[in-house]
């Protein structure tokens, strides 16, 4: 049995990069698992500054396939949270306040 050889960092990169233009999704996730058990050191700074280097359009078509969350710092997904918590707490409140006032309701006589 021979092992596999390990690509370069700079290879996987390009890989990726040639995976996103081709909107190969499934090779793309390969070579990022590559890049995961290879080069788990920094992997998610690597990953941040690789999104970065992609053309836009690029970029827009992996936003639109994956979502953004692996581009943001640990600090924008707890901000983000927080400010989904926050939404849902407004929307609650309101939902609360329209079904006490519903006009299907019956009052209480007095």
């Amino acid at each position: 049995m021979t092992a596999t050889q390990v690509l370069p960092k700079e290879k996987i990169l390009q890989a990726m990069t040639a995976m996103i233009i081709a909107r190969d999704w499934i090779g793309y996730l390969n070579f990022r698992r590559q890049l995961r058990n290879n080069y788990s050191e920094g992997f998610a700074g690597t990953l941040r500054h690789f999104y970065k280097s992609l053309p836009q359009e690029d970029l827009e078509a992996y936003i639109n396939y994956f979502g953004d969350r692996d581009m943001l710092t640990k600090g924008e997904r707890k901000t983000r949270v927080r400010q989904r918590y926050e939404d849902i707490e407004v929307e609650e409140k309101s939902e609360r306040n329209n079904s006490t006032t519903s006009p299907n309701k019956r009052r209480p006589r007095t």
